[in-house]
């Protein structure tokens, strides 16, 4: 009888102690959603002390870079259909918006934000459709996304206000609209810190 129920025992218990070591040897789990919470609020944190730093320097909103480059709006008339900062995705996930949406139908002329070297001219990055990247000197840049055709390559020196392209919504993108981003190193920045102060904006998220 004992025999018989020490056999029973054990073809009810070894599946679950051999699961139980399987489980043991997987790939930790992902960080719950407080721990990527904590990391992002300290990210913000830490993006608003440096921004509270640049915003005391006097060429923030007067469309000039640190070292003095003019910068200046890449359309012709800009409105923000969405801005800088982080962007839910689904109930938990998040991701940072690394540049601002501007209103431009399709085939709106896009400008060169500031005088710089073409460096990319291409789709081959994810989500971002047709993209041109402007080096504008001691690691800044400058993004242009979503584009429909190209209006320059790759080696070409672009002067400020330089049209470098057409608007359009390839890659991930709802409508027809620029994306548009500043860039020290690989960092993104808020444009609107060193872009001139506009006052046409409305709060609709197109990427």
């Amino acid at each position: 009888m004992r025999r018989a129920f020490a056999l029973f025992y054990f073809a009810i218990a070894l599946p679950f102690v051999a699961l139980s070591f399987l489980a043991s040897c997987r790939t930790p789990p992902p960080p719950r959603a407080s721990s990527i919470a904590l990391q992002q609020e300290a990210y913000i944190e830490e993006q608003s002390e440096s921004e509270e730093l640049l915003s005391q320097k006097d060429w923030v909103g007067k469309g000039r870079l640190p070292w003095g480059l003019e910068i200046r709006w890449p359309t012709s008339e800009p409105v923000i259909t969405d801005y800088f900062g982080w962007r839910k995705k689904g109930r938990r996930r998040e991701r940072l918006h690394d540049g601002v949406d501007l209103k431009a139908p399709k085939n709106t002329e896009i400008f060169a934000a500031a005088k710089g070297k073409v460096i990319y001219a291409s789709r081959k990055i994810r989500n971002y459709g047709k993209m041109v990247v402007l080096d504008h000197g001691n690691a800044w840049s400058t993004v242009y996304s979503h584009l429909n055709e190209y209006k320059v390559k790759v080696g070409d020196e672009v002067n400020l206000g330089e049209i470098i392209g057409l608007s359009g919504k390839t890659g991930r993108a709802s409508g027809p609209h620029l994306h548009f981003e500043i860039r020290r190193g690989s960092d993104p920045l808020d444009p609107l810190l060193f872009l001139p102060r506009v006052a046409s904006t409305k709060s609709i998220e197109n990427d």
